[in-house]
């Protein structure tokens, strides 16, 4: 099995040697990882200042964490509800004052007046919330955002210990220290010896007298002396 990385980067650390043993998981090389735990700090810096973000614009909106939003729950918009339906109650009181002629005409005046004006407060403060909950929807995007930014940001960093996929011997090491190499550049090869494959070419006239689970036994010219048994896998 052919190792290498990720990402690009410079070698500061070789764990193997040629012929040594490796465990899955064990670090084969490490590379240069210092702009990546900077990149790290700056996104873990920019998700808290976004999430300083959002809670400024909840509370802006009267919202508590799991809360659902109500415009009036808005302080300002509630002190201008009061203030309006404070000022209805006196409005429906002139209406049956004024018919009784218990109050002049200029004083049914006022309190209309008074009345449309605080349910254009009212109106304005509650237009003025849906405004401010469309910012915390805005700040719960960027937190979201700047969380994925976070996340990448450990993975690369994570990207710079390049590890053994399986258990096994280190046939090849091509990295070596301060080296520079890049996602398509080999840093070392692992092969397993349990099982051991072995890949056969054998005649076609053959092929009819070979079938799968087949036992076989194998010779070496590194090994002339020993045979080696094991199956047919496909």
């Amino acid at each position: 099995t052919d190792v290498a990385p990720s990402v690009a980067g410079k070698v500061v650390y070789i764990g193997v040697e040629l012929g040594s043993f490796v465990k899955r998981g064990q670090t084969i090389v490490r590379l240069d990882d210092v702009d990546s735990k900077l990149r790290v700090q700056q996104a873990q810096s920019q998700l808290e200042q976004t999430k300083a973000a959002l809670r400024q614009a909840e509370e802006k909106v009267g919202l508590r964490a799991g809360q659902a939003f109500d415009p009036n729950r808005v302080p300002e918009v509630a002190n201008a509800r009061v203030a309006m339906n404070l000022a209805e109650k006196n409005l429906r009181r002139a209406e049956k004052l004024i018919e009784s002629g218990d109050i002049s005409r200029s004083a049914f005046d006022d309190e209309k007046a008074r009345y449309d004006q605080l349910r254009e407060m009212y109106e304005v403060a509650l237009s003025q919330a849906r405004q401010n909950y469309a910012a915390v929807a805005t700040a719960r995007a960027n937190v979201a955002n700047a969380q994925s930014a976070l996340n990448l940001a450990r993975r690369s960093l994570s990207y710079a210990n390049v590890f053994s996929p399986i258990d096994g011997y280190v046939s090849e090491r091509v990295a070596d220290l301060g080296e520079y190499v890049a996602p398509s550049n080999k840093v070392a090869t692992i092969v397993r010896i349990n099982p051991l494959r072995v890949r056969i070419d054998i005649p076609e006239q053959a092929i009819p007298s070979v079938s799968v689970g087949q036992s076989v036994s194998v010779t070496t010219s590194a090994w002339p002396d020993r045979n080696f048994s094991g199956r047919v896998a496909r």
